[in-house]
């Protein structure tokens, strides 16, 4: 069972989405990503709708580097998609930092 809100996988190729959907409670999917950075991805609503459970937060959308790591206050934070639907950290530290962060809010 899972409490956490989201789940890892060992890589972002694998097909999450059907399973997920299923899933009330989780609502990202966090895997790791090219030079030792990790990524999340938004679990979505529905496998026929775009919109998801839980975009991360609007204040953060768009944001990159420095930028993004002092509006969340998260060191390593990287990258958040200007929807929302997708994020990236510099490691699984603060990735895992990003998506309670967004859970939360």
């Amino acid at each position: 069972s899972n409490n956490r809100g989201y789940i890892f996988l060992p890589n972002t190729l694998i097909p999450f989405m059907e399973v997920c959907v299923k899933h009330p409670k989780i609502k990202y999917a966090v895997s790791p990503y090219i030079k030792g950075r990790w990524h999340a991805k938004c679990v979505t609503k529905s496998i026929s709708t775009y919109e998801t459970k839980k975009p991360f937060p609007k204040s953060w959308r768009g944001l990159k580097g420095k930028d993004l790591e002092k509006v969340s206050g998260i060191k390593g934070a990287f990258f958040c998609h200007k929807v929302g639907f997708v994020a990236g950290a510099l490691s699984k530290e603060s990735m895992i930092k990003m998506v309670e962060k967004s859970l939360k809010e």
